[in-house]
C-alpha cells in the first residue's frame, strides 16, 4: 500500500534576524601583518616546520591561521607543542579531543581537535585543529585566549575570551534553550544571548493572499499502526504492508512532526491520502516533504555528516508568534500563520534555511557557530537546493521576497551588525560562484563542486573573517600550501569581490631590519625589504613595486590617508633583481641627524599600496648618524645597580598598585617575552618571564645622569622589546625628571577604536632626543634621571617592558667631525717661471650645525686660525659633503718652499671655531719642485710689493657667485691667485662673518 501526501509547493523564506554570540570580526591590516611575520619567532617556526602563511590575531599577537607545506600528520603532537611554543603557553594545556576523518577524492581528510583548559579550567572556544590530507598537514586553526592574571578558577569556572578585546575571563555560565549568559565574580555580565536561529520580519507590503498549485507525492518515515498494534515505518515511496484501519502518526527514524507541540496523527483504511487543510495542515505536509528534499541533498553531499541518522523534531503552527521560524539543540520550529504572513511551516526555502543551520551546526570539525556565517550558509543551503537565488518568495501573504542573493554584498561596506545582512556577504559569494562553475563545468558538476567547497568551508567553523582560509583549505587536494589550491586563484579573486579575500597586499610576507645608529663616516644606509607571495601565481598578485619615504624631520608624522602630510617626505625607489629582495640605498645625513623611514608596497597592478607605518607614529622606523660616546651606561649584569622601582606613578597619584618590575635572565617562556638578552645575560623587565598583571601601576627610575659639560647629539638610548595593550587602556611611557617635573618624552598610541597593539617580536635600538632639557652648549645644570612607566587596566595584558644596554650617550669627538673633510693638496703645475699652481680640494665636514668653511694658506707652517694666512675660500652657506676644489696659483716661488693649506669651520655660529689643523684630515703641505738648474732663483724686487693686483679672497655664500677675478665652476671650484694680503683677506672674513650674525639673528628672531 502507498501513503501519499498533497503538498504546497510554496516559494522558500530567507529567516529574518537571528541572535547569538557577538560576531568575531578579526582586522586583517598589512602593516601589522607584516610586523608579525617577521618577527625571529615566528620565522624560526615557519623555517623549523615549512608554514609558508600566516594570519595573525592582531588583537593578541597570536596566530589565527597557518598554511603548511605538508608536514607529517603522524608530527601532529609536536606541532600541537611547537604551536604553544610559538604562543608562549604550556603545551600540557592542549590536549586531543576529537579526531574525524572522510573520504576526500582518492584520499583521505582528517581534522584533529585539540582544546584547552587552564589551570583545569575549560577555556571555551581555544583549540588548535589540524587538517591533514593524506596523511600531510596542510593547516592549522590556532584560537588561543592570552590568559593573564586570573585567579584560580573555582569549581564550574571556564574562561572565555572577552567580546571586544580577546583577553581570558573567569566565568559561569549558564544555559537553557532560549538563553546563555555568563557572569564573572564581580557580578558582571560579560555575553548574554538567545542560542536559537529566529526570523523576524518587518511589514513593509500590503496584505494579500496566496495561493499554490497541489501535487501528490510520497510521505515518507512516517508510522503506521494497525488495529493490532503493529507498527510499520513508510518507505522512501510512501509504501508500507499494513492493511485494514490505520492510524498513521508523523514520526519516523529521521523526522517527528509536532502540531504546536502536540503529535499529529490521522486514521483511514488501506492506502491514506494526507489531505492539507483537511487531513492535516499545509505546514504539517510541506514540512513533511521538504525536510525528506533536503536530507537526500545532504546525504548525498556529505555522507559522514554527524546529523544523519539522528531523528529532527519539527514543530509547526506554533501559536506563540507569527512571521517567524528557528532552529535550536537539532529541532526547527515554525510558527503559525497571520494576517501579515503564511505559516512558515509552509514555505520550502523556511524549511531548507532553518535545516541549513542545523547543518552547519553539526558539520563543525573546530571553529564557532558564527551566527552571520551561519545565516548566509542557511541561505544559501535553500537557493542551491530550490536553484533560485530569491530567498523568502511567499513569505508574506502579499508573495514578496524577504533577500536575495544575486546582488553582491563586500565586506566591511555592506556590514551593519545584523546578522542576517552580513550573512548575505558569504551567501552572495557562493551563488557567485555557483553562477560561475555552472558556466565553466557541466550544470550539474558545477553544483555539485560549489556545494562541496561550501560544506568543506563549513566544517572548518570560520567567522566572517576567517572565509579566504577556509575556503582555500576546502579546495585543497594534496595538504600542501605551498603549492596552492587547484582554483586558487579564482578563488581569491571572487573573495575579493565580495571584500573576503585578501587583496593584493595581504597575500604577502615583508621581511625588513629596522637601520641602526649609523656611524659618521658612513657613505649613505642601505636598506632591504623582502617580499614573499603566498600565491604569486594569480592574476594582479604578481612581484609589486616597493618604495621607501625617508626624512631628516625628527618629527615628521606619518602622510595621512586623504594624501596630505607627504611635504617632508623624500621617495627612494628600491630595485630587485629576483622578484623577493627589494634593496637601496638611503642619502648620507651629516654627523647628529636623524632620519625618519617607512617602506611602501604598491600592487603588480598599480590598484592598491600599503604602507608599514599603518597610520601610526610609534610605526615609523628612525635612527641617528653619528659616532657614540657613552656618557653613562647599564646593561643590568650587576641587577638593579641604583634604579629605583615601585609601585604607583611618580606624578600621579593611584591607589592598589601593582610593582613587578625585575632584573634577571630571560627564559622567553612568557607570552610576549624576550628569549635572550640583547647583551649578556641580564636584563630589566616588568615580570620576568610573565605578562604585566591587570590593574597595574608601575615605574623604573634610573640614577641620576650628569650633563653639566658640553656636548652634541645627547640621546636617551636602549634596546627595547615592549609588548603593551592599544594606549586607550594601557600606557607605557618614557619620562625626563630633572628633580621636580616629569616631562614625558615617549607613550604607545591610543587610537580610537583601541586595538592597536604595540607587539616587538625583537630586540630594537630606541633613542630619544634630550636638546629640549639641555643649554644651547649641550649642557644642563641639573643631573636628570629617565622613569620607564606601566600603566594597566583590568583587561588584555601582554608582557611590557623589557629594556637593556640603557645608556645616555653622545657625539664622540666633535671637533674631529669638523675636521674630516679629506683636504688633499697637489702641483698642478710648478713651471721655471717663478710660478706654479696647486689643487686643494676636499669635502664639506659631515656634522651639523656647520655655519660657515675657511680656506687658509699659509708659507712655512700650518694655519693656527681661520685669519691666520691667506683667506682661499669662504663658504657661509656650506652644503654638508660638497666636493670643492680651489686653483690656488702661487707667484715668486723659491726651492725648498712649503705652503701649509687647512680647513677650518664653525659650527652653530662663529663663536663655535673649530681651528686645529690636522695633516690628512683638514690640512696638507706641498713644497716646491721646481727643476735644480744650478742657478739661485731671485725672488727679490724692490719694487714689488709680493701682492699682484688680482688677489682677492674667494667668499662662497651659497650662491654659487664668487667676488673674485676666478670663475666658480657648478661644483663649488673657486681660483685664488697671487701671494694674498693677510690683513686684506682677515677684513673680508670679518665683514662676512658679521653679515652672517646679522642674519641669522634675524632667521632666529622671525
Amino acid at each position: 500500500m502507498t501513503l501519499t501526501l498533497l503538498l504546497s509547493l510554496a516559494q522558500a523564506m530567507a529567516p529574518g534576524p537571528s541572535s547569538g554570540p557577538p560576531t568575531l570580526h578579526l582586522s586583517r591590516t598589512p602593516a601589522v601583518q607584516w610586523r608579525l611575520t617577521a618577527s625571529p619567532r615566528y620565522q624560526a617556526f615557519a623555517d623549523a616546520w615549512g608554514a609558508t602563511y600566516v594570519r595573525w590575531d592582531e588583537r593578541t599577537g597570536v596566530p589565527r591561521f597557518l598554511g603548511m607545506t605538508g608536514a607529517a600528520e603522524s608530527d601532529a603532537e609536536a606541532l600541537v607543542a611547537a604551536i604553544a611554543q610559538l604562543a608562549n603557553l604550556d603545551a600540557a594545556e592542549l590536549t586531543l579531543a576529537t579526531t574525524r576523518s572522510r573520504p576526500f577524492g582518492d584520499t583521505d581528510r582528517t581534522t584533529s581537535r585539540y582544546t584547552r583548559t587552564w589551570r583545569g579550567a575549560p577555556v571555551e572556544g581555544d583549540e588548535v585543529v589540524i587538517v591533514a590530507t593524506g596523511g600531510r598537514i596542510g593547516a592549522v586553526w590556532v584560537r588561543l585566549t592570552p590568559i593573564s592574571g586570573l585567579p584560580t578558577p573555582r569549581s564550574n569556572e571556564v574562561i572565555v575570551a572577552d567580546p571586544a578585546r580577546g583577553f581570558g575571563r573567569l566565568v559561569h555560565v549558564y544555559r537553557s534553550p532560549m538563553q546563555v549568559r555568563a557572569v564573572d565574580r564581580a557580578g558582571a555580565v560579560v555575553f548574554d544571548y538567545d542560542p536559537r536561529r529566529f526570523d523576524t520580519v518587518t511589514v513593509t507590503h500590503e496584505e494579500t493572499t496566496v495561493g499554490d498549485a497541489l501535487v501528490t507525492d510520497a510521505a515518507r518515515g512516517v508510522t503506521v499502526t494497525d488495529e493490532t498494534s503493529v507498527m510499520e515505518v513508510t518507505a522512501d515511496d510512501g509504501s508500507h504492508s499494513l492493511t485494514g484501519n490505520l492510524m498513521v502518526e508523523l514520526t519516523g527514524p529521521d523526522l517527528v512532526v509536532l502540531q504546536n507541540g502536540a503529535s499529529i496523527t490521522h486514521t483511514g483504511t488501506d492506502d491514506i491520502d494526507l489531505d492539507p487543510g483537511d487531513d492535516i495542515t499545509y505546514s504539517a505536509a510541506n514540512t513533511l516533504h521538504h525536510f525528506h528534499q533536503v536530507w537526500d541533498w545532504l546525504g548525498d553531499r556529505w555522507p559522514t555528516h554527524g546529523w544523519l541518522g539522528r531523528q529532527v523534531q519539527a514543530n509547526v503552527d506554533m501559536s506563540s508568534g507569527s512571521c517567524n521560524a528557528y532552529y535550536t539543540s537539532g529541532t526547527v520550529n515554525f510558527f503559525a500563520s497571520s494576517g501579515v504572513c503564511n505559516a512558515t511551516g509552509r514555505i520550502a526555502s523556511v524549511v531548507y534555511h532553518e535545516i541549513g543551520h542545523g547543518i552547519h551546526e553539526y558539520i563543525l570539525a573546530g571553529g564557532t557557530f558564527a551566527s552571520d556565517v551561519s545565516e548566509g550558509s542557511a541561505d544559501f543551503v535553500s537557493a542551491t537546493i530550490l536553484d533560485d537565488p530569491t530567498i523568502s518568495a511567499g513569505f508574506y501573504v502579499d508573495g514578496s521576497a524577504i533577500r536575495e542573493l544575486e546582488t553582491d554584498r563586500v565586506y566591511p561596506t555592506d556590514v551593519t551588525g545584523e546578522v542576517h545582512n552580513d550573512g548575505l556577504i558569504w551567501a552572495s559569494f557562493l551563488w557567485d560562484l555557483r553562477e560561475a562553475w555552472t558556466t565553466t563545468y557541466a550544470y550539474d558538476a558545477g553544483v555539485e563542486l560549489t556545494d562541496a567547497l561550501f560544506l568543506g568551508a563549513l566544517e572548518q567553523g570560520p567567522e566572517l573573517t576567517d572565509l579566504l582560509e577556509a575556503v582555500l583549505v576546502a579546495d585543497d587536494d594534496d595538504g600542501d600550501w605551498s603549492n596552492g589550491t587547484p582554483h586558487d586563484c579564482e578563488l581569491i579573486d571572487l573573495l575579493t569581490l565580495h571584500g573576503l579575500g585578501p587583496g593584493a597586499m595581504g597575500v604577502l610576507e615583508v621581511g625588513h631590519v629596522p637601520l641602526g645608529a649609523q656611524a659618521s663616516d658612513t657613505e649613505g644606509y642601505p636598506v632591504e625589504v623582502d617580499v614573499l607571495s603566498a600565491f604569486s601565481t594569480c592574476t594582479g598578485i604578481g612581484a609589486p613595486s616597493v618604495s621607501v619615504w625617508h626624512t631628516a624631520d625628527a618629527h615628521a608624522l606619518p602622510p595621512n590617508a586623504d594624501g596630505s602630510g607627504w611635504e617632508p617626505w623624500s621617495e627612494l625607489p628600491l630595485s630587485t633583481a629576483d622578484g623577493v629582495s627589494y634593496t637601496g640605498t638611503i642619502p648620507r645625513l651629516p654627523a647628529t641627524s636623524t632620519t625618519r623611514y617607512f617602506y611602501e608596497i604598491t600592487a603588480a597592478d598599480g590598484s592598491t599600496s600599503e604602507s608599514s607605518h599603518s597610520g601610526n607614529e610609534q610605526d615609523l622606523f628612525q635612527f641617528w648618524i653619528g659616532d657614540r660616546a657613552p656618557l653613562w651606561c647599564e646593561d643590568f649584569e650587576a641587577g638593579e645597580a641604583g634604579f629605583v622601582h615601585a609601585d604607583g606613578i611618580p606624578w600621579e597619584s593611584l591607589t592598589g598598585a601593582v610593582d613587578d618590575w625585575s632584573f634577571g635572565s630571560p627564559l622567553g617562556t612568557g607570552t610576549f617575552d624576550p628569549d635572550l638578552a640583547w647583551s649578556g645575560a641580564q636584563i630589566a623587565t616588568t615580570a620576568l618571564d610573565a605578562n604585566y598583571q591587570p590593574q597595574a601601576a608601575e615605574y623604573l627610575q634610573t640614577p641620576t645622569v650628569d650633563l653639566s659639560t658640553p656636548g652634541r647629539m645627547r640621546l636617551l638610548t636602549y634596546q627595547r622589546w615592549l609588548t603593551v595593550e592599544d594606549g586607550l587602556y594601557d600606557h607605557a611611557r618614557v619620562v625626563v625628571n630633572d628633580g621636580t617635573t616629569w616631562t614625558p618624552i615617549w607613550s604607545n598610541a591610543a587610537t580610537a577604536a583601541g586595538s592597536h597593539q604595540l607587539l616587538d617580536g625583537d630586540w630594537s635600538t630606541r633613542d630619544h632626543d634630550l636638546a629640549a632639557f639641555l643649554t644651547p652648549d649641550g649642557s644642563t645644570g641639573t643631573p636628570l634621571s629617565f622613569d620607564f612607566s606601566l600603566q594597566t587596566d583590568a583587561g588584555l595584558e601582554f608582557g611590557g617592558w623589557a629594556l637593556d644596554d640603557l645608556c645616555v650617550i653622545e657625539l664622540d669627538d666633535v671637533p674631529d667631525h669638523y675636521r674630516r673633510v679629506g683636504l688633499v693638496a697637489s702641483w698642478a703645475d710648478a713651471g721655471e717661471e717663478e710660478v706654479g699652481t696647486v689643487d686643494v680640494s676636499w669635502h664639506t665636514p659631515w656634522i651639523k650645525p656647520l655655519s660657515l668653511t675657511v680656506l687658509v694658506r699659509q708659507e712655512g707652517r700650518a694655519p693656527e686660525s681661520l685669519t691666520d694666512g691667506v683667506i682661499l675660500d669662504l663658504d657661509l652657506s656650506p652644503v654638508w659633503g660638497e666636493v670643492k676644489t680651489v686653483v690656488d696659483t702661487l707667484p715668486g716661488l723659491e726651492r725648498g718652499t712649503e705652503w701649509h693649506y687647512a680647513l677650518f669651520a664653525a659650527g652653530e655660529d662663529d663663536l663655535e671655531l673649530y681651528e686645529t689643523a690636522v695633516e690628512g684630515q683638514n690640512a696638507a703641505t706641498v713644497g716646491f719642485p721646481i727643476r735644480d738648474t744650478g742657478e739661485p732663483i731671485d725672488t727679490a724686487d724692490s719694487g714689488d710689493s709680493g701682492v699682484p693686483e688680482d688677489s682677492a679672497v674667494v667668499v662662497d655664500s651659497g650662491g654659487g657667485k664668487s667676488e673674485d677675478t676666478g670663475a666658480k665652476t657648478p661644483g663649488g671650484c673657486g681660483c685664488a691667485s697671487g701671494a694674498g694680503a693677510p690683513l686684506g683677506g682677515l677684513a673680508l672674513v670679518m665683514a662676512a662673518l658679521a653679515t652672517a650674525r646679522r642674519r641669522r639673528g634675524s632667521e632666529r628672531s622671525s
